[in-house]
């Protein structure tokens, strides 16, 4: 990330939170007759949607998770998504001051695997947010796992 003018590596081990989950988004009409985009956490490897967990010591690197559906799918797109928040240090206020990184296609999705032939994720534009003394930066990347189209 961008610290100071300069590159710096985050440290994650210990200063790390994460939520990973598998969301299931769909079209429905609305109150008001159009369509609206809705959601629901369908499973969860780590945390969920607004209640992040410490990143284990296992997961530093490249952490992977299998997803088998318990039952048949309903009509949707299913999305694994990873959400995380890193504090930052060094941070002083007034002193550090660290740049977050724009939205992207993840670069190391699928790599290593021997004919890899799936799409990449997704990396949100980052935030910085700063709760008293302490700064944080948050984002999260999203990966389409599986689509369901309607029955006929």
């Amino acid at each position: 990330r961008g610290w100071n003018g300069n590159r710096r590596n985050l440290q994650v081990k210990g200063f790390c939170e994460i939520a990973w989950y598998i969301e299931r988004r769909w079209e429905e009409v609305g109150s008001k007759g159009q369509p609206e985009t809705r959601t629901e956490i369908v499973h969860s490897f780590k945390g969920n949607s607004g209640n992040r967990v410490a990143l284990p010591n296992d997961y530093i690197g490249r952490a992977q998770q299998t997803w088998t559906p318990s039952q048949p799918l309903a009509p949707g797109q299913y999305v694994s998504v990873f959400d995380y928040r890193v504090e930052l240090k060094p941070y002083t206020d007034g002193n550090d001051t660290w740049v977050a990184e724009a939205a992207a296609t993840d670069l190391l999705s699928g790599f290593g695997v021997t004919g890899w032939a799936g799409q990449s994720a997704t990396i949100a534009a980052e935030q910085i947010v700063t709760v008293g003394n302490r700064q944080f930066i948050e984002g999260r990347s999203e990966l389409i796992v599986r689509t369901v189209p309607p029955s006929p």
